[in-house]
């Protein structure tokens, strides 16, 4: 009986096809030593070797075990690594508060000429000057500015 133009008697059915293929990989492994192997057996065998002696210890600090009733457990691992020690640091603003300290002081100098004086011209350079102090105050009399800039000292 022909189906779609093709004879039946080449078309196997799937289980024939697969029986055909184990016994072509049985027939095909053979033994180091000479001769076939038994069915079921494989002659080579992949086998991880590692380059060097530290590549063998776990890289994590965990590993698997079993309890005593044969489930498995994580256990803690000490890896034997050196622990780093822990560096004691002290962080000192003493410098950027002397320098907002001798801002405050400059503009009260400042404010105290421009109160001061009777010319028109000096009272604006005054102010222009109070202005950028005032300005320079704004920017450096804030936390933010004090811990970016404090200087790390280690204990």
């Amino acid at each position: 009986m022909n189906i779609s133009g093709v004879e039946n008697s080449s078309i196997k059915p799937q289980e024939a096809v697969y029986r055909d293929l184990q016994k072509e990989a049985a027939e095909s492994r053979v033994n180091p030593e000479g001769g076939k192997e038994k069915e079921g057996e494989w002659s080579i065998k992949d086998e991880y070797i590692p380059e060097d002696k530290k590549s063998r210890n776990p890289a994590g600090i965990y590993k698997k075990i079993q309890d005593e009733d044969g489930r498995p457990k994580i256990q803690y691992v000490d890896s034997g690594r050196e622990k780093k020690a822990v560096k004691s640091c002290t962080g000192s603003t003493d410098r950027v508060d002397r320098e907002i300290e001798r801002l405050k002081q400059q503009k009260a100098q400042l404010e105290q000429q421009k109160n001061a004086a009777r010319d028109e011209k000096t009272v604006k350079e005054l102010e222009q000057k109070l202005a950028q102090v005032e300005n320079e105050l704004r920017q450096k009399d804030n936390d933010t500015y004090r811990r970016s800039h404090m200087t790390v000292y280690e204990a």
